[in-house]
């Protein structure tokens, strides 16, 4: 039998570097991890960031994770996708960056 563990994620960093500006990485979401005995099936991230993004835009994350730890997930600035969200073969996350936002 499978279990659905949640909870609220609600906090914040202010970056007071000591030339330019602070950086206020206030955040808010959730977290979903579906269970079976005590492996973890799957799960999922939903974070906003209000105060990150340029022109008044919330910078958000959304992702999945699969229970072999695959990621999929977008970086978002509103209704606007910044990255895609994937997983590397040795599994590290990857941030594919999308037009302005791309190296």
């Amino acid at each position: 039998m499978g279990a659905l563990v949640s909870a609220e994620l609600v906090g914040g960093i202010l970056f007071t570097p000591t030339t330019g500006d602070n950086a206020d990485m206030t955040y808010s979401g959730n977290i979903t991890i579906q269970r079976t005995g005590e492996q973890v099936a799957s799960g999922s991230l939903q974070v906003v960031f209000p105060s990150l993004g340029a022109f008044g835009k919330t910078i958000g994350v959304s992702a999945a994770i699969a229970a072999d730890a695959a990621a999929s997930g977008i970086v978002t600035a509103d209704e606007d996708v910044l990255a895609n969200i994937s997983t590397a073969e040795d599994g590290a996350l990857v941030f594919t960056w999308l037009g302005n936002c791309a190296p």
